[in-house]
């Protein structure tokens, strides 16, 4: 590793004299030296830079004033700047402005960004300290970089200017100066490393600053292999298109990862979403190794052809749009995901079982029962056991409190076919905030005048299945212990409507009854079984008026 300190020019001059130019991977962050440091007075970093430099200037023209050390690579005479990009375009930045005779021969060049590059390269500076360049029709100039590239330089300008004027030095004179002062004493340290590890020590490197996730090193190490593959098959104009489709078209993948709704749906806080972390599980042959940049560079950018490689994890992420966008798969796949404890199965089954939409329906439908593995393997007689066990739980007197999460997840089911039926997306924010609601209200089982009176024989409580429906909690503490008939003008005022009419299931059941007693509940609780019956094909026998005597029919 070579390691040396240089003046500002000799820096600038380390492309010049190889007839090269600094590259900016496509791993690097946009321009952001001008975002104002709301722990630093405001100021910003461009703002903090030529006020120290002032200083500095101001003490001796011999002072010496040293910055962050900059990490390059090199490749056929460019300086690939791993770490550094942002000093380096503002030190470039304010050599133009203070009017650099060679600032010509000095190229940045954006890999991606090609946009900024050209602005960056092709802008002057006006007397006022504007950053002015001409507009091509049809380019958008509205850019993170170009923005603060512009007040960059208006800082500049402001700062000088004001020393100029509080000093009594003319301007152009004190330009001149501080021009020299910046290009023989600001110093760095100038550090050069082995290209192959860019990515890995830019990560490092930047510590806290700004670590780069295993996405965005993947991103960077399969950008970089593309276009190192085209360099010599390609012009550069060639090279410039291949760079921005690719760029183009992984932005929109990030946006659409980064949609609230697709967030929460998917129960996902990473920036790139599941897509690279589900493409490494699905294809990779290392079952044992974790999803991470090494692993997947090992298992795929270092043995795959890029392109090949792009191609296929496109084909992933029109998978999980095609899962979301198609109204249907994405009731089933939210009541797969929403009420199974291993979601990576149930995502993977949904993935690879994309195109048979009867296959997912029975998942979705048997996820709720039994396992994810006696579902793949076909056990029909252990799927039939634990759909009866089920249903035998959700016969029970006492369901609320010891078997909700069943009753949870049927009622979840029931809610959700009926949205499929009207080719409505169900929303699935319900159910982290999910909740049972006794009809007839639990409180009142204390109050002997209100107290239910089954027969004995009938065993069935306050807390049987026929008696709950599935709410938003906290329009379940807004109903509270009130009387069927309140709680069912509350439900429907339409000047104060609440979240669970949204859940069609439950809305049918306040609509169905004019009153709620005893018969009620037993005929909500046959219904409820004779459909998880059919549904299931357990074959259960049903006698309310006797239900604790009932017997299976296999």
């Amino acid at each position: 590793m070579q390691k040396n300190v240089l003046v500002l020019e000799e820096y600038f001059n380390q492309a010049v004299k190889s007839n090269g130019m600094f590259i900016i991977p496509p791993y690097q962050r946009a321009y952001k030296w001008g975002v104002p440091n709301k722990n630093i007075n405001g100021d910003c970093m461009v703002g903090i830079l030529i006020k120290d430099l002032l200083e500095s200037f101001e003490k001796s023209v011999n002072t010496e004033y040293f910055i962050q050390g900059i990490t390059v690579s090199k490749d056929n005479g460019n300086i690939i700047l791993i770490d550094g990009q942002q000093r380096t375009t503002t030190l470039y930045l304010l050599l133009k402005y203070l009017n650099y005779e060679k600032i010509t021969d000095i190229r940045i060049k954006y890999e991606v960004r090609t946009t900024s590059d050209e602005v960056l390269m092709e802008s002057t500076i006006d007397n006022d300290g504007k950053l002015c360049f001409i507009e091509k029709p049809g380019t958008d100039y509205g850019l993170q970089d170009i923005f603060y590239f512009k007040k960059a330089v208006q800082t500049f300008h402001n700062i000088i200017i004001n020393y100029s004027n509080n000093k009594n030095i003319d301007f152009k004179i004190l330009k001149e100066k501080i021009l020299i002062f910046v290009l023989k004493n600001v110093k760095l340290f100038y550090i050069e490393i082995d290209n192959k590890n860019a990515t890995k020590i830019f990560s490092m490197l930047n510590g806290q600053k700004a670590i780069m996730k295993d996405d965005e090193l993947i991103k960077a190490d399969l950008f970089s292999k593309a276009l190192r593959q085209n360099l010599s098959q390609k012009n550069e104009c060639e090279i410039d298109n291949i760079r921005s489709r690719y760029a183009r078209e992984w932005d929109k993948w990030l946006y659409w990862w980064n949609k609230r709704k697709v967030k929460e749906f998917f129960n996902n806080t990473n920036s790139m979403g599941l897509l690279l972390e589900y493409y490494y599980k699905i294809n990779s042959n290392s079952c044992s190794k974790p999803y991470n940049y090494t692993n997947f560079s090992d298992d795929f950018i270092s043995r795959e052809n890029p392109k090949i490689l792009f191609n296929k994890i496109r084909a992933l992420q029109k998978t999980f749009e095609a899962l979301y966008n198609e109204v249907e798969v994405y009731n089933l796949l939210g009541l797969a995901l929403k009420t199974n404890e291993n979601k990576e199965t149930a995502l993977r089954y949904f993935i690879e079982n994309k195109n048979n939409k009867e296959a997912l329906k029975e998942y979705a439908k048997w996820i709720l029962v039994t396992t994810h593995e006696n579902i793949i393997n076909n056990r029909e007689s252990e799927m039939q056991s634990d759909a009866r066990n089920v249903f035998d739980n959700l016969n029970a007197a006492e369901v609320y409190g010891e078997n909700n999460d069943a009753a949870l997840k049927q009622l979840l089911r029931k809610n959700v076919e009926l949205d499929t039926k009207l080719e409505r997306k169900f929303d699935f924010s319900l159910y982290g905030s999910k909740s049972l609601e006794h009809i007839f209200p639990k409180a009142w089982e204390k109050e002997a005048y209100s107290k239910l009176r089954f027969d004995a024989a009938e065993d069935y409580s306050v807390n049987s299945i026929g008696n709950l429906v599935l709410l938003k909690s906290k329009d379940n503490s807004y109903f509270g212990a009130l009387s069927f008939e309140e709680k069912k003008k509350k439900y429907f005022d339409m000047e104060n409507v609440v979240w669970s009419l949204k859940l069609l299931h439950s809305v049918a059941i306040f609509s169905k009854y004019d009153k709620w007693d005893e018969e009620s509940i037993k005929e909500n609780q046959k219904d409820f079984l004779s459909e998880f019956n059919e549904c299931y094909g357990v074959n259960k026998v049903i006698d309310y008026a006797n239900k604790n005597k009932n017997t299976a029919n296999n």
